[in-house]
Parts: C-alpha cells; structure tokens; sequence
C-alpha cells in the first residue's frame, strides 16, 4: 500500500491529481479542436488514440494472457471482438 510510504497528504494529493486528470485532458481537448486546423486536430486524435491502445494492450491484455493464467484463448478472443466492435460503431451510429 501507498499509505506506508506517502505521508496522507500526499496520497490525498496523488488521488485529486489523478481525478483531475481526464477532466483536464477533456478542457484541453476541447480547446484545441476549436483552435487548430483539421489535419493538427485528426494527428493528435490518432496520436492520443494510438497511445490509449497501446497502453490497454500493454498494460491490461498482455498480464491476462501470460503463462499461467486461465481462459487465455476466451481472453484474447474478447478483446478482438470488443476492439472490432469498437472500430464498427461510428459506421453504424451514422
């Protein structure tokens, strides 16, 4: 546990910092989209967007199916079909 190593104010600090996080990146999001040019605002959606995979199959997919872990096959399985569904819902939204 953190709270052994960090005094309760700086955990406190941690926990708000990190509720902050996507509320800021949202705010900033939004004002760049406003104020740039089409091409600047698809780069960093596809750059944001390329970071969020790598980090969910890096750091969530990869621990599921290492050695010795169970329902390895159904795991991978459900995450292609999740990103497959994922990568079809704004053609069916339209």
């Amino acid at each position: 546990s953190f709270l052994g190593v960090l005094s309760k104010l700086t955990w406190w600090a941690c926990v708000v910092v990190f509720a902050l996080v996507t509320p800021v990146g949202l705010l900033m999001g939004m004002l760049t989209a406003a104020n740039v040019e089409s091409e600047v605002s698809a780069f960093l959606q596809c750059f944001s967007a390329g970071t969020l995979v790598a980090v969910g199959i890096n750091h969530m997919l990869m621990p599921a199916i290492a050695e010795g872990t169970q329902w390895r096959v159904g795991k991978v399985v459900a995450a292609f079909l999740t990103s497959s569904f994922l990568a079809v819902l704004p053609v069916i939204v339209q």
